[in-house]
């Protein structure tokens, strides 16, 4: 029912407990595309060890490196279900993630993404700060671009680079676009919500380092976002 696209590079040690959250989720239905953009660490070994026990895991290397966008587009050629939940390496997920996102995506027909509350840990896993932007439910798609995107800075988006998309959607509005980087998941949201509305779990679902470059949480510590410190 669910592909999960799970995009890696060097950062072999996290992934354990990353793909080991998705696989102890309450939804079960799903597989898991690992797309590792051509690891020069342990990644490979990490991931076929997985693999070899749980046969809902596909891993597949790049080459070469080819950069996230081309890194996340092979993981959404191999999906074969019908929904798409795009997560990144390091991070470690809530065992409902996959279940609040299906729910939300099953509100309404229109809803084209899901996203949710996020929360950032220190070396210990301990939360020290989250960002809860909405309330849980859907937001129009234009509402979201008129009130959100296009009034802050930076190019920044609410959508921290996971989400739960539909699998048709993104064959009628096209790929990642290449050519913005780290930065081609902002255009896609955007490109989506012109036509789709989105659905919000506000509840902490994913959690991640403030260092961990290769997922879109880089973009987070602007301080026009609302955030709640935590005691640690």
């Amino acid at each position: 029912m669910i592909s999960v696209v799970l995009v890696t590079f060097n950062r072999a040690e996290r992934l354990k407990g990353s793909i080991q959250d998705i696989l102890d989720q309450t939804f079960q239905d799903f597989e898991i595309i690992i797309c590792d953009d051509a690891s020069t660490d342990s990644t490979a070994l990490v991931c076929r060890d997985f693999a070899d026990r749980d046969t809902r895991i596909f891993y597949f290397r790049q080459p070469q490196n080819v950069g996230m966008p081309n890194n996340l587009i092979s993981g959404f050629q191999m999906a074969r279900y019908p929904y798409l939940a795009i997560l990144h390496d390091g991070d470690r997920f809530d065992n409902q993630l996959l279940e609040r996102w299906y729910e939300g995506i099953q509100a309404s027909s229109n809803i084209g993404l899901v996203f949710n509350a996020t929360g950032i840990m220190n070396k210990a896993q301990e939360l020290t700060k989250c960002f809860m932007e909405f309330e849980e439910g859907i937001i129009e798609g234009n509402q979201l671009l008129e009130k959100v995107f296009f009034r802050r800075w930076h190019f920044d988006s609410p959508v921290y680079g996971e989400a739960m998309i539909r699998k048709d959607v993104l064959n009628e509005i096209g790929y990642f676009d290449k050519r913005f980087g780290f930065y081609a998941d902002v255009d896609f949201w955007m490109r989506l919500l012109h036509r789709y509305d989105a659905y919000y779990c506000r509840s902490i679902l994913i959690k991640g380092r403030k260092n961990n470059s290769t997922t879109a949480f880089c973009r987070q510590y602007d301080t026009h976002l609302p955030t709640y410190e935590q005691n640690t």
